[in-house]
């Protein structure tokens, strides 16, 4: 495939394609850059490998129009020289990065596969009779919002046929608050309890690995009836809401950590889902990540699912800036951190 079909398959690219062609072809190599800037514009994750194919080319034209105007490379006045050296050596530095990035994403893959196996020699916390991890508690004299018992009243598309039909991942939004009953309804869908709460809540409305359920749901509360803006942490056994810190200005905050996505930061409501991955390990040592990753999977189809039954749309997150997300929520990144979040809000129209 040559350079050009390649951009074809990428729409989004052509323009960077014509900002390089142009720059090339008046030999000025500061100009040659300019494509990288379309590129990450572009918002493209393959925007990376995209670079370095049109790295060599851009190199290669870089040459032969200097060759054709100079006559050869090393006959360009000294400061051109360097400066075509030191781009050359960028170049390979993103060649580099990007080559070393994609071993690690292959290495990554074992994350993926079914790890039982290794259960044969492990005794796991589980059987050692060491207790399940509990409940995250909740603080003295913290404010507890209470919610209205899920009520079906609010379900506006009732025809499973028809919610799933459409579901789609909505990034803009329409005028209008979230209702208290509305929320409660989300809240139930993705983590209500129908029973085996003694000690650890195991049946809920998410299927969960071994019922082991390691997720907390936190909400970024911009704009629901009756709930003050701030953030808020999910109790699902009470079935009601603990503030965390109240905010009225997590817009921007949210927004950068989300990647600019700025849809994110100006939903009414946005869920943010941490995972405590001991409680799965407990049982199933390092089985217990790949059913962490279905387990998300599982939540996020739901919320995608009550929100389209409602008249609402949301849009699963995974492309967030860790530290930043962990930071909003106030986990330590390591026994517990974000593993997935997504804004709420009305359809538009």
């Amino acid at each position: 495939m040559t350079l050009k079909e390649l951009l074809d398959t990428w729409p989004q690219e052509k323009r960077a394609y014509v900002v390089a062609e142009r720059s090339w072809a008046c030999d000025d190599p500061v100009l040659s850059r300019a494509f990288a800037k379309e590129l990450a514009l572009s918002g493209r994750e393959a925007a990376a490998g995209i670079l370095a194919t049109l790295v060599g080319a851009a190199r290669n034209r870089l040459e032969e129009a200097m060759e054709g105007q100079y006559g050869t490379v090393s006959a360009v006045s000294g400061d051109m020289k360097a400066l075509v050296e030191k781009t050359a050596s960028e170049f390979d530095g993103v060649l580099g990065r990007s080559a070393a990035i994609k071993l690690k994403a292959k290495a990554q893959r074992s994350i993926l596969k079914a790890n039982f196996g290794d259960l044969a020699g492990c005794v796991t916390d589980q059987k050692m009779g060491i207790p399940f991890p509990g409940i995250k508690a909740t603080p003295d004299g913290a404010t507890i919002e209470r919610l209205p018992a899920p009520d079906r009243s609010v379900v506006r598309v009732d025809s499973i046929h028809d919610v799933i039909a459409r579901r789609k991942s909505v990034r803009s939004w329409g005028e209008g608050s979230i209702s208290k009953a509305e929320l409660s309804w989300l809240l139930w869908a993705t983590q209500g309890i129908r029973g085996g709460t003694s000690g650890h809540p195991t049946l809920r409305n998410v299927p969960s690995g071994g019922s082991r359920h390691p997720f907390e749901t936190w909400l970024v509360v911009r704009n629901v009836e009756g709930i003050a803006p701030g953030i808020w942490r999910y109790r699902p056994v009470e079935h009601d809401l603990v503030l965390v810190r109240p905010d009225a200005d997590l817009e921007t905050a949210l927004t950068k950590a989300a990647r600019e996505q700025d849809f994110v930061g100006s939903a009414p409501l946005t869920f943010i889902w941490t995972v405590i991955p001991y409680r799965t390990e407990w049982r199933y040592c390092t089985a217990a990540h790949k059913i962490i990753l279905q387990d998300s999977g599982h939540l996020g189809q739901n919320l995608y699912l009550a929100a389209t039954a409602i008249g609402c749309g949301t849009c699963g997150i995974g492309a967030y800036d860790q530290g930043l997300m962990d930071a909003i929520v106030g986990v330590d990144g390591e026994d517990e951190f974000v593993i997935y979040c997504a804004p709420v809000g009305r359809l538009k129209g």
